[in-house]
């Protein structure tokens, strides 16, 4: 008995030593690196964009829709054309777009609410946006995604353009 304590001690103590161990000069750029990305993302400035075309809940496949904004220093104006819809669940339908008026772009959409929200890769000039509802402005807006604030799986290879090929 006294010997199988002395092991489960001895093994708790080992655990702890290895838990413990560590360059702190680590955990501190580690720390600093995951704020660095935390007040990028709050920085991340807002496009203010209105939609144009068909309601969303019409939407289907084939028929388009536009973003645009008419803020002077950053005109966005960007048209979509529907190649797919499907209710994955009720009271939310996912929708793939293809950008019209840009020369390789993608948009995956959920319409939920009646509210737009998800992802634009623009391929051709080599940025992606994040689209979002603002509730107290009561209007869709674009975020710019910054390339290091993605979570990407160790070995595998991006399916957006790479990070130094980015233009944001």
């Amino acid at each position: 008995m006294r010997k199988i304590i002395e092991t489960t001690l001895i093994g708790f103590i080992a655990i702890a030593v290895v838990s413990g161990c560590g360059s702190p000069e680590t955990k501190e750029e580690s720390k600093a690196s995951s704020t660095d990305i935390t007040q990028q993302k709050l920085k991340a400035e807002r496009t203010f964009v209105q939609l144009a075309g068909d309601d969303l809940e019409n939407l289907s496949q084939g028929s388009s829709f536009t973003l645009t904004s008419e803020e002077t220093n950053s005109p966005i104006n960007l048209s979509f054309q529907v190649t797919r819809k499907q209710e994955t669940m009720p009271g939310i339908t996912s929708i793939t777009a293809q950008t019209i008026n840009e020369a390789n772009g993608q948009a995956a959409l959920l319409i939920r609410g009646g509210k737009l929200s998800g992802r634009i890769d623009l391929f051709s000039a080599n940025k992606r946006y994040r689209l979002a509802y603002d509730t107290t402005r009561e209007s869709h807006f674009l975020e710019i995604v910054i390339p290091d604030s993605l979570d990407e799986l160790e070995g595998s290879s991006p399916m957006t353009p790479k990070r130094e090929e980015m233009d944001y």
